[in-house]
């Protein structure tokens, strides 16, 4: 009987012993991951200015400082990285997603300094143009200088917006194998080492305003699309006034949110009331009966985008989630409206960027990855 009770002692300590092992070697593993990534985000922080034009004959580049990003749950959700040619002084900045099954660069800013740089708490990225500092109960956004209540942030956007993402587009995002874009950011070449840093094909107009945001990004960031689109708008009226007057037309409210339906008639109105006349065309490129904007590449293709560009035309580009999506927010924290000012992609590479001014005037000329799978993003086009 009491052979049996020790043995039975000793089994049960030989099974907490194996769990206990069990435990840290699933912590340890883990742990690696994480170490892995770090390392893999450091890699593209260094690596991929070679593949934008701006920042293509950087050598020397030094990481200055190193934010990491939270979404409004408090999930680590990617890092920001402050550039510096060690060479020359210049600075740039890039935000890296922290998970290694989406696309690795959420974000880059060629020249300048990020919003981060110069403060201090825990750093949060809702979209482009879009940074705060969270204090707990309260954010502080760090393009407008505003203290925003975190829970008028954190309320869901209308129906509408979530219904416009469909399951199987949720399911793609499970789908899309990224590895090959971390290869080729991480080590400059494709996951099948046939592709690599070709030159990409850039086009910036060079005549669209940097506007700071004011009363919306909505007004601010047509605003922008419409003065490089009429040239006389800059030298007839200051930038407020422009977006000042545009949000009045587009009823936006004091939130800086402003109705879907409104955005097409309300451009419309300011420029025919303005002398500008009216254009022949000034709306979503797509939207339903509604008024409310069709949302992802089957209604707003890239080429469509490029062709507005090749023309001269900059444009306003609203996004729901910026590839940046929570499992209680599917359809992103905010949706926000930024000005489209070129593209660049990559002959032969499936990942394609849109570079815009993101009503945060300290960005400059920012890429953003265009995800014809995941993103939802509407193109806003006004044509004379």
């Amino acid at each position: 009987m009491k052979k049996t009770k020790i043995s039975a002692i000793l089994l049960a300590i030989s099974i907490l012993f194996s769990l206990s092992a069990n435990a840290s070697t699933a912590i340890s593993s883990e742990e690696t991951v994480r170490q892995q990534l770090r390392e893999d985000i450091r890699a593209v922080a260094v690596n991929a200015p070679s593949h934008f034009n701006e920042t293509a004959e950087w050598q020397n580049i030094k990481i200055v400082k190193e934010t990491p990003l939270y979404d409004l749950e408090g999930t680590l959700i990617a890092y920001c990285m402050d550039l510096q040619n060690a060479d020359t002084g210049e600075n740039a900045y890039i935000i890296i997603n922290n998970d290694r099954t989406d696309f690795p660069i959420l974000q880059y800013a060629p020249t300048a300094v990020s919003p981060y740089f110069n403060v201090k708490g825990t750093a949060l990225y809702l979209a482009a143009g879009l940074y705060g500092i969270d204090s707990g109960v309260a954010i502080k956004d760090l393009s407008t200088g505003e203290t925003i209540n975190k829970k008028d942030i954190m309320r869901q956007e209308a129906d509408t917006m979530n219904d416009s993402i469909s399951e199987a587009e949720r399911e793609n995002k499970q789908r899309i194998d990224y590895s090959g874009a971390w290869e080729l950011y991480t080590s400059g070449v494709s996951a099948n080492n046939t592709l690599m840093r070709n030159t990409p094909v850039t086009v910036i107009l060079n005549n669209v305003p940097n506007w700071q945001w004011y009363v919306g990004c909505s007004p601010t960031a047509i605003g922008m699309q419409l003065a490089a689109i009429y040239p006389n708008l800059s030298s007839s009226f200051s930038a407020n006034l422009v977006i000042g007057l545009l949000s009045t037309y587009m009823g936006t409210a004091s939130d800086g949110s402003t109705p879907w339906a409104n955005h097409g008639s309300g451009a419309q109105r300011f420029l025919f009331n303005n002398g500008f006349g009216t254009p022949s065309f000034c709306d979503w490129h797509s939207k339903n009966a509604n008024g409310i904007p069709n949302f992802g590449a089957a209604h707003n293709s890239y080429s469509t985008y490029i062709g507005e560009i090749n023309a001269g035309r900059a444009v306003s580009i609203v996004s729901l989630d910026c590839t940046i999506s929570t499992a209680t927010y599917q359809s992103g924290w905010r949706s926000h409206m930024v000005t489209g000012i070129g593209y660049s992609y990559v002959t032969g590479l499936p990942w394609q960027y849109v570079i815009v001014h993101t009503t945060s005037v300290r960005d400059g000329q920012v890429y953003l990855f265009l995800d014809h799978h995941t993103s939802q993003y509407a193109w806003f086009i006004v044509r004379p």
